[in-house]
């Protein structure tokens, strides 16, 4: 596993291990400052140059989150993505013979699944609503952040049989991308401690990146090109509230 994946993990667990004890006249109030862990699904539509690439794909958000008393959130967002819709002419350049197919070293045409694979790391920090003064669970979510992204094409083939694309000649593919970006989301959030708590809502972003390999063999040039990698779509998943007890026993209340 990659430092860059294990970084967020160890902070969840980090968090998840907190022996955290509250005592309030209500728990599940949304004014009560916790830590809440986050885990869900995504499902994002690329937009500018992204969408000429991956005009599709899925993610899987993990995170967390803290919320003050007034209701202030300061977070961090780890998403890995996950596709299998790929759009891109020229990848494979010179090595496609008059048959517009790659042949593995027998001689037979090649059998490559694509992918695309990537993550994105952010913080952000937003502001909880509630929808309503008799609404005891439910709450807007308002957020803004920035962090990178990154996006590569991973293929798939047997090993061995197709020298041109394994070892240092794969990364002359891959188009690997990375940059910073900036993001917008809002959720609906049903936050109760004593049940099952969940988020839904919205995401925007925007990222500026550039290829990072030092050559394209596709297009047999280093690209250097700035790109917009936008992306819009839907988040869902589960939140985890831990509730930090006051060091003054302070109760909270909306």
């Amino acid at each position: 596993m990659s430092n860059k994946i294990k970084f967020p993990i160890l902070c969840l667990a980090f968090f998840g291990n907190l022996s955290l004890t509250a005592k309030y006249k209500d728990s599940s109030n949304i004014g009560t400052p916790a830590i809440v862990l986050k885990f869900g699904t995504g499902y994002y539509y690329g937009l500018g140059d992204l969408g000429k690439r991956f005009p599709q794909f899925s993610t899987l958000p993990a995170g967390f989150f803290y919320r003050s008393p007034r209701n202030l959130i300061f977070g961090i967002e780890y998403n890995r993505f996950l596709g299998n819709q790929y759009k891109l002419d020229s990848l494979y350049g010179g090595i496609m013979g008059p048959s517009l197919q790659i042949l593995d070293k027998n001689g037979f045409p090649a059998v490559i699944r694509y992918y695309m694979r990537g993550y994105s790391f952010q913080g952000y920090v937003g502001k909880a609503f509630k929808i309503s003064p008799r609404s005891k669970y439910g709450q807007i979510q308002a957020n803004i952040g920035g962090g990178i992204m990154q996006h590569y094409i991973k293929m798939r083939f047997d090993k061995g049989i197709l020298p041109q694309l394994e070892g240092n000649y794969y990364e002359g593919y891959d188009r690997l991308t990375n940059g910073f970006m900036i993001t917008q989301s809002l959720y609906y959030q049903y936050n109760n401690a004593q049940s099952l708590s969940f988020y839904c809502g919205i995401n925007m972003v925007e990222s500026f990146t550039k290829n990072q390999r030092n050559w394209d063999y596709g297009t047999m040039r280093k690209d250097n090109a700035n790109r917009k990698d936008n992306y819009f779509g839907f988040a869902a998943g589960i939140l985890i509230p831990i509730q930090i007890k006051s060091s003054n026993n302070t109760e909270y209340y909306d």
